[in-house]
C-alpha cells in the first residue's frame, strides 16, 4: 500500500485507475507484475510512512478502498493469497 497524492487516470508506473474514492485511488498495473496487481494510493496527504500517521477517518476510508479492491481481485482472479 502506498500513500501518496493521487488523482490522475494513470499513474507514473503504467497503472490504470480502476477505483476512485474520497480517501484512496486504486491502479491496476498494466505493464508488469502478476495479473491483478493493484496499487492503492491514499488521497489527501502528500506522504505518510505508516498507516498510523493517517487520521481515523482517512484510515477508515483508505482501508475500505483496500477491502473493496481485495474483494474484486478475489472474485476475478481467485488467488491463493493476497498481500
Amino acid at each position: 500500500m502506498c500513500c501518496e497524492r493521487a488523482g490522475l487516470e494513470t499513474d507514473d508506473y503504467g497503472g490504470t485507475l480502476v477505483l476512485s474514492k474520497p480517501h484512496a485511488d486504486a491502479y491496476l498495473k498494466d505493464r508488469e507484475g502478476p495479473a491483478g496487481y493493484v496499487i492503492v494510493k491514499c488521497r489527501g496527504k502528500t506522504h505518510v510512512a505508516e498507516l498510523t500517521e493517517l487520521s481515523p477517518s482517512e484510515l477508515r476510508g483508505f482501508m475500505s478502498a483496500v477491502m473493496e479492491v481485495s474483494r474484486a481481485i478475489n472474485r476475478t482472479f481467485k488467488p491463493i493469497k493476497l498481500n
